[in-house]
């Protein structure tokens, strides 16, 4: 209520010395690179597009389908989130539609629930098509065997030898998720 934002709007930054307010990870992540200086550049100016091209990598691995679908071959998952994924979805949608009236007509905020219960709703029929849940699992172990590719020709311990980037801090992330 005080700060303008909602929380199944997420993750959302909000900076109030400019004004800005960014939603989506990669672009806080990027905005806060780019507007904060402390002793580590995490995205250093003379490997800038190569350190972009493996956060983006990481970005677009297929977390979503992993966490809620099941591998059509076998679900790995614990049985602990096997038995929640099922009607997950469902009920997301019904909370944000139980939200909605709070909105009190932003009209900002109603588009972003739609496109929550949109995007919502794509994600509990992809999670049961087989072909897209392979086209997923396939999607994710080649990320992982690129990037086992890339450290194994790194000179050092991180994806650019020596130097801890963003990129290791994404990768890390989603290797994390991936659990």
């Amino acid at each position: 209520d005080s700060e303008g934002f909602d929380p199944l709007v997420v993750p959302t930054l909000v900076d109030h010395e400019t004004g800005r307010i960014l939603a989506d990870s990669k672009a806080i992540c990027l905005y806060l690179c780019d507007a904060l200086s402390g002793g580590t550049d995490l995205l250093p100016a003379d490997i800038r597009e190569a350190v972009l091209k493996q956060v983006q990598l990481a970005d677009t691995t297929p977390h979503v389908a992993l966490l809620y679908g099941a591998d059509p071959d076998g679900d790995r998952r614990p049985e602990s989130m096997q038995a929640v994924m099922p009607g997950i979805h469902a009920h997301k949608i019904d909370a944000v539609r139980r939200n909605i009236p709070l909105a009190d007509g932003d009209p900002l905020l109603l588009e972003a629930y739609q496109h929550k219960i949109v995007k919502e709703e794509a994600a509990a029929s992809f999670v049961i098509n087989e072909p897209q849940m392979r086209t997923a699992i396939s999607k994710a172990e080649q990320l992982v065997t690129d990037l086992d590719r890339d450290l194994g020709a790194s000179t050092g311990p991180w994806l650019f030898g020596d130097r801890f980037t963003l990129a290791d801090l994404f990768w890390a992330v989603s290797l994390y998720r991936f659990l």
